[in-house]
């Protein structure tokens, strides 16, 4: 809470009247009390702020005090002054004792978020660089893996192209020794049929209708011959073509079944990769968030200083007018700084709103 002392000084006259609610006894003694004080606790920092609170407070109640005295009387403005230099003069060292005090603290308070500042960003990068060796390390067990099956599946066809072409060798043997059958069969009745034609002549014309319908039976009994054999390699055929379209269905199968693994692999990678890009694009973010904080962190003392930079240009003696356009240009110089002020506020109040770093707190 702020102290407020007032101090009623001489009197002569109410016209004239010149007071400050405070006095340079007082502020000597304010000066043996707060220049006793250190930060190097919580407590001594806590009393250390309230201290220089009261000290800003006064001063600037002593500067408030100077301007209302000022525009009230402005015969008395020369004396105004005078104690006013006075008095802050003798608040200077305290103050600067006090800031001193403050800043040494918060000075240890930078450097330390500045360490804990590389020591997560090391963490990060040791975080990124384990990421990259993971993904690295997933990609190479899953070439291995494809591979491997690639392998495996080239060896499958290799045997199963053996076995077609066994099966295919076997096809045509079959299909000799069917037709060796049928050539001997053949030649065995054409050698019949020779000899029974040359009993035939012998006999002459007597016996030439049994010929006849001897060689009419013989020619039935080729053609049921021939037909049994044609059968015979149709049914051979018939099989030999059912065991090709069932090796080319297996076939079949097995693309599919390579096609449909190969899909599956390649969408459990894709899902792989694309987690380990969600994980490193969250990363980059939290990175960037902490590197925000701890920017706008380290600016908070530059905005205290520029706030009080502009406090302390509008705390300036504002030199006195003899023209109508000297006060205009004076209240337009008044505004601008007013406008600088409020800028600088807002940029410290900026850094003030920066949500403390996990684990952290207030010195």
């Amino acid at each position: 809470m702020t102290q407020s002392i007032t101090i009623e000084t001489e009197q002569p006259n109410y016209s004239q009247l010149v007071s400050y609610d405070v006095t340079v006894d007082q502020i000597t003694k304010m000066g043996e009390q707060y220049l006793a004080l250190t930060a190097d606790t919580r407590d001594g920092e806590a009393e250390c702020r309230k201290a220089r609170q009261t000290v800003v407070s006064t001063r600037t109640g002593v500067d408030k005090r100077r301007k209302a005295m000022g525009e009230e009387a402005r015969a008395y403005l020369d004396r105004v002054n005078s104690t006013a230099k006075t008095l802050i003069a003798a608040l200077a060292p305290i103050e600067s004792h006090l800031d001193i005090e403050i800043k040494t603290v918060e000075a240890e308070r930078e450097r330390v978020k500045a360490e804990k500042a590389a020591a997560a960003q090391k963490e990060i990068d040791d975080r990124i660089a384990a990421l990259a060796a993971e993904r690295e390390e997933l990609a190479r067990v899953a070439r291995e893996a494809e591979e491997a099956r690639l392998a495996t599946e080239r060896e499958a066809i290799r045997i199963e192209r053996e076995r077609m072409a066994a099966e295919e060798a076997e096809r045509k043997r079959v299909a000799a020794e069917v037709q060796a059958l049928i050539d001997a069969e053949n030649a065995r009745k054409q050698a019949e049929l020779d000899r029974q034609r040359e009993a035939f002549e012998a006999e002459q014309e007597a016996v030439r209708a049994a010929e006849n319908a001897k060689r009419e039976a013989d020619e039935r009994e080729t053609r049921r011959l021939q037909a049994e054999t044609d059968r015979l390699n149709r049914e051979a055929q018939a099989k030999l073509d059912e065991q090709r379209r069932q090796i080319e269905a297996e076939a079949a199968r097995v693309e599919a079944a390579r096609i449909a693994q190969e899909r599956a692999e390649a969408e459990r990678v894709a899902a792989a990769q694309a987690e380990a890009e969600r994980l490193a694009r969250e990363e980059a973010e939290r990175v960037a968030n902490e590197k925000r904080k701890v920017e706008l962190e380290a600016a908070r003392p530059d905005a205290e200083k520029l706030v009080a930079y502009a406090d302390a240009l509008l705390a300036v003696e504002k030199p006195k007018m003899v023209t109508d356009e000297g006060y205009v240009e004076l209240y337009g110089i008044e505004t601008q700084l007013g406008l600088l002020r409020t800028d600088m506020q807002t940029f410290l109040d900026a850094t003030n709103h920066v949500d403390p770093p996990e684990g952290g707190g207030e010195f």
